[in-house]
């Protein structure tokens, strides 16, 4: 919640999350790319999505790639 905090997001207004649901979204190309209009306020954001059922397979070597 500190990151959302740092990025001015007023988080004592927004909704807490209640549910972990495990949507696998599948796209033909995953994305991994850093978002560096984001992470020029002190955190560094990465968008990771696309890998389907491969995502937890996967979601350490895409962070050490980022």
């Amino acid at each position: 919640m500190e990151n959302a905090r740092i990025m001015g997001i007023n988080v004592d207004e927004s909704d807490k999350p209640a549910e972990w649901v495990g949507f696998r979204p599948y796209r033909p190309s995953a994305r991994l790319e850093i978002d560096e209009v984001h992470s020029k306020q002190g955190v560094k954001v990465v968008h990771s999505f696309g890998y389907g059922g491969s995502g937890w397979t996967v979601f350490v070597g895409a962070a050490k790639e980022a």
